[in-house]
């Protein structure tokens, strides 16, 4: 059998024993279904600053470049600290160029909910991801970003991904 997940095929090998744990492989798609793949958008939003947004945001696009996806960042926060980051460091992540050719985009919004760059960046996703952490600020302004995301993402159910959680 075999199932899909994005971009990688995995095969279900057959165990010989109960006991033993399923092994999955990773396929690669042929170049030629690559190219004709659009880029995967992923974009990470809250109304408030300092959530966690950025950091989460390069750390999701340093792991999809480290499984080896073509990773481009599109920072539309004005303090472009993402951009900045990949400049510094220079990680396998570049920054997005129009008609660039990608597995995957990922987007980086400013903290205020009323801009229109949040609005395009939610409307062009695939994928919505709500960063918050779990002081009650930021779950107050959570709940005003959530009504923002059902007004401009049609596609699917957002993500909410708690930052700063500590274990107990």
């Amino acid at each position: 059998r075999r199932f899909a997940f994005g971009l990688f095929y995995w095969r279900r090998r057959r165990r010989p024993f109960a006991s033993q744990p399923f092994r999955f492989r990773c396929r690669r798609p042929s170049p030629a279904r690559r190219a004709f793949t659009p880029p995967m958008t992923i974009t990470f939003c809250n109304g408030k600053g300092g959530a966690g947004k950025t950091t989460l945001s390069i750390l999701m696009g340093c792991a999809l470049a480290d499984v080896g996806r073509r990773v481009a960042f599109l920072d539309r926060d004005p303090q472009q600290t993402a951009t900045r980051w990949i400049r510094e460091t220079k990680p396998s992540i570049v920054i997005a160029e129009p008609g660039g050719s990608y597995d995957a985009l990922i987007i980086d919004t400013p903290p205020r909910l009323d801009s229109s760059l949040v609005h395009e960046s939610l409307a062009q996703a695939d994928k919505v991801m709500l960063v918050s952490s779990p002081s009650p600020a930021d779950l107050w302004t959570s709940q005003d970003t959530v009504s923002v995301i059902r007004a401009h993402y049609k596609k699917d159910k957002a993500a909410l991904l708690f930052n700063r959680v500590q274990r107990q």
